[in-house]
């Protein structure tokens, strides 16, 4: 390894899976979906709250959110994380997957 992390193809891995059935019937449920009164629609509940409380879009951006701490921890904090420390905290994203 030369001490570069390697890049991650997360924006195509979500892209494929968001085309997927499984990508679908995620993106048509909401999170926090026990506090949503019943006569919010699904598209009103993600206007209220965010993009987030979509549980597609919660993966990429969990996983952005992830990339921009590596990010700024390369720049503010060189040599804070490690290589290997670095590919943890970016599949942070790829790990939502897992939850579906």
């Amino acid at each position: 390894m030369t001490g570069e992390t390697p890049a991650i193809e997360f924006l195509g891995i979500h892209q494929s899976f968001a085309a997927t059935e499984l990508g679908a019937k995620l993106a048509a449920n909401v999170r926090y979906a026990i506090y949503k009164p019943t006569e919010v629609t699904n598209e009103r509940w993600e206007a209220l709250l965010g993009a987030d409380v979509n549980n597609l879009a919660h993966l990429s951006l969990t996983y952005g959110l992830a990339k921009s701490m590596v990010e700024n921890l390369r720049q503010f904090q060189p040599g804070f994380l490690d290589p290997h420390e670095e590919i943890v905290l970016q599949m942070t994203g790829a790990r939502q997957l897992s939850e579906t």
